[in-house]
């Protein structure tokens, strides 16, 4: 009866149930139009991935906010493990760049097209947005609790801060821009360390480094302004708390100069730590020489060992292995055969 009812996979996603040979959707609507599929695919994996990490990030800068707790580890803690996870959702499809200052790096190594680079910025914009509203709405009453229902950018009751990052008020903005572009310098390094391949690290691997890194950072280098470190998680959510009543004082805040430092300084941050990688470690990974040193190749009485009829000889290379003679280990075998092993395959 209920099978007469409900017929074999009427509740299951299309997607899911469909053959497997069968293109999805969008990839159908992209070759009408001429697009590269891959290119849907890893800017809508950028989009939902950059979502993902604002909405994580945002809401445990809300916890810690309206909750007035005082564990000073738990944002640096939180963004850094939620990185983690969200990396893994993306990370074999588009990389999890989610951030348009890394995008512009790998544009600027050669890595990835213009036009790809800007596809993914939008997308990172647009889920940024996205994930400061749903952080929003779950939160609505809290931070209406905690403010009054009364947007502030500044103050003891401000919860514009939840959404977006703003300086201590002894930061000039000089010093707002060396903070931005030094720490983001520094995280863009560590990215390029970690997903180098000339470097080995194994990619299910790099995700979780990732996530160390940005801890490691924002544990660092969050006391001037906040790590701000990309300008999608810095900006979309400027432009929501524009639109959700916190009025223009979110761009107008400290006379129009703070606003644009988390979006321009990461941005040359990231290219600096491209230039300074590649200058000092990137190009010798693979080309490294030989040592030349000639105390290396200086042989010394050290450097020959002999015990009663065998030689142990010292290499003159590192990377060089020699056959080790030793006959005063005895032969133990039986009319000169050689023993059978103790444990036989």
């Amino acid at each position: 009866m209920l099978q007469r009812l409900f017929p074999k996979n009427t509740f299951r996603i299309p997607s899911f149930s469909s053959d497997v040979n069968e293109p999805p959707l969008l990839f159908k609507i992209a070759d009408q139009f001429g697009i590269d599929r891959n290119l849907v695919a890893c800017t809508l994996c950028e989009f939902f991935c950059t979502f993902f990490l604002l909405y994580g990030g945002t809401s445990v800068c809300a916890v810690r906010k309206v909750d007035g707790q005082d564990f000073e580890y738990q944002v640096p803690v939180g963004w850094g493990l939620w990185l983690i996870f969200t990396l893994y959702l993306g990370f074999n499809i588009s990389g999890s760049h989610l951030n348009p200052a890394i995008s512009f790096l790998f544009y600027v190594l050669g890595q990835i097209s213009f036009r790809r680079f800007l596809c993914y910025a939008a997308a990172q914009f647009s889920g940024a947005f996205l994930g400061a509203a749903l952080t929003f709405l779950v939160y609505y009453e809290a931070i209406n609790d905690f403010d009054g229902g009364i947007r502030k950018v500044y103050g003891p009751n401000r919860t514009a801060n939840i959404f977006s990052t703003y300086p201590k008020d002894y930061l000039s903005t000089a010093g707002g821009v060396i903070d931005q572009v030094v720490t983001t310098a520094i995280l863009a390094t560590m990215v390029l360390s970690i997903t180098d391949k000339k470097n080995n690290i194994p990619k299910p691997a790099q995700p979780f480094l990732l996530g160390i890194s940005l801890w490691t950072v924002v544990s660092f280098w969050a006391q001037n302004c906040g790590a701000a470190l990309n300008p999608a998680r810095d900006f979309a959510p400027r432009v929501f708390t524009f639109v959700a009543g916190y009025g223009w004082e979110v761009f107008s805040y400290r006379n129009y100069t703070w606003f644009w430092i988390p979006i321009i300084c990461p941005m040359v941050g990231g290219v600096l730590a491209g230039i300074v990688y590649k200058t000092f470690i990137g190009d010798y990974l693979i080309h490294l020489p030989p040592p030349s040193d000639a105390s290396l190749s200086r042989r010394t009485s050290a450097d020959q060992m002999t015990f009663g009829n065998g030689s142990c000889s010292a290499p003159t290379s590192p990377t060089t292995i020699t056959s080790i003679s030793a006959p005063i280990m005895g032969n133990f075998s039986r009319n000169g055969q050689k023993p059978e092993p103790i444990f036989a395959a």
